[in-house]
C-alpha cells in the first residue's frame, strides 16, 4: 500500500494514518508511508499477516498501541529516529520478527525502565 503525500489525512494538523487504516487486509505484502507523516493511530496494520516490508518516513514520532499487532509474516521493523512515543504491543504477535531497529534515545528510555523494574 503506498499512502498518497496528499489528501484525506495529510490535511490533519498530526498528518496521521487512520486508526486501522489496514486493519486486517491479508492481500497487503508491502507498504510505505511518505515523508510528513508524524503519526501512526492504534493498530494501523494489526493482523496484517502477510506483511513483510515496512518502510516508515523520518518524520513519524508517535505511534498508538498495536501498530504492527499479528503481522505474522514481519521479519524486521526499523523505527524513525524521532520516535517519541511508542503505544504498547507494537510488535505482539509477530512471530517471525528477528530484527527490531529502535532509536538510540529509545534504548536508553527502555534500559533505564527496565533498571527501575
Amino acid at each position: 500500500a503506498f499512502i498518497p503525500d496528499s489528501g484525506y489525512g495529510r490535511d490533519t494538523i498530526w498528518f496521521c494514518v487512520a486508526e486501522a487504516a489496514f486493519n486486517g487486509i491479508s492481500s497487503l505484502i508491502e507498504t510505505h508511508i511518505p515523508e510528513g507523516y508524524t503519526k501512526m493511530r492504534n493498530r494501523t496494520y494489526s493482523d496484517c499477516t502477510n506483511l513483510r516490508t515496512v518502510h516508515l518516513p523520518t518524520t513519524v514520532t508517535s505511534m498508538g498501541y498495536g501498530t504492527f499487532y499479528r503481522c505474522t509474516s514481519l521479519t524486521e521493523i526499523t523505527f524513525p529516529e524521532k520516535m517519541e512515543k511508542f503505544g504498547y504491543q507494537q510488535c505482539y504477535g509477530c512471530t517471525n520478527l528477528t530484527s527490531v531497529n529502535l532509536p538510540p534515545d529509545c534504548k536508553q528510555r527502555l534500559r533505564k525502565l527496565h533498571e527501575a523494574a
